[in-house]
């Protein structure tokens, strides 16, 4: 009885060793490819990070050398600015250098044209006034002349020999009106001035290298 037990039981043991064996071997594996996935999954996924890195770099490398391009574009674009603030300077100053050339000469040539209408005058009144002289002594002349020729008589001859030089002299005059002018630069000026809607000089300043 116990042997034909024992023949019954032992196949059956035997089988279910048999199937935890096999189970196990299925297992290890299940174990091993799972563990193989998970290596392939983390190799994978280390990869990519290492290309997400080198991109991140490649990307960092280019915004420095845009922000490099940018920091030179702002300097020239300063340098630009300050060479093109310096021109300004420069052309206004020459500009208000000239204007008060300008006002400096006109200035001038009306003191000028003053003087030669004073010294123009001056000559002519001097040159009439000789002739002036020289015909009242004339006509003073002839009449004392005469008024020794006629004993005595003659005196108001004399007298009027004189008249009549005087007014031979002054109907002589050609020299017109005295001219009324400034030679005061500080006179003219004003008026200068006020000729280009302008009541002072414009200040030029100075313009540095």
């Amino acid at each position: 009885m116990r042997e034909r037990a024992a023949g019954v039981v032992l196949p059956i043991l035997m089988g279910a060793m048999s199937a935890l064996v096999t189970a196990g071997v299925a297992g290890g594996l299940l174990v091993q490819h799972e563990h193989a996935a998970h290596r392939a999954l983390v190799e994978r996924r280390t990869s990519d990070l290492r290309d997400l890195e080198a991109r991140i770099d490649a990307l960092a490398v280019k915004q420095s050398e845009r922000e490099q391009a940018i920091t030179m574009l702002d300097r020239k674009i300063a340098d630009a600015s300050a060479r093109l603030q310096h021109a300004e300077a420069v052309t206004a100053k020459a500009t208000c250098d000239s204007t008060n050339a300008r006002l400096d000469a006109e200035v001038t040539l009306d003191r000028v044209q003053c003087f030669e209408a004073i010294a123009q005058y001056s000559v002519c009144e001097a040159k009439a006034a000789k002739d002036e002289a020289g015909d009242t002594l004339l006509g003073c002349a002839l009449g004392i002349g005469a008024t020794f020729l006629t004993g005595g008589a003659g005196v108001g001859l004399a007298a009027a020999g004189c008249g009549a030089g005087y007014a031979v002299g002054a109907a002589d005059d050609a020299c017109g009106e005295k001219p009324v002018c400034a030679v005061d630069a500080a006179v003219i000026e004003p008026v200068v001035l006020a000729a280009h809607n302008l009541t002072t000089r414009p200040l030029c300043g100075m313009v540095t290298e």
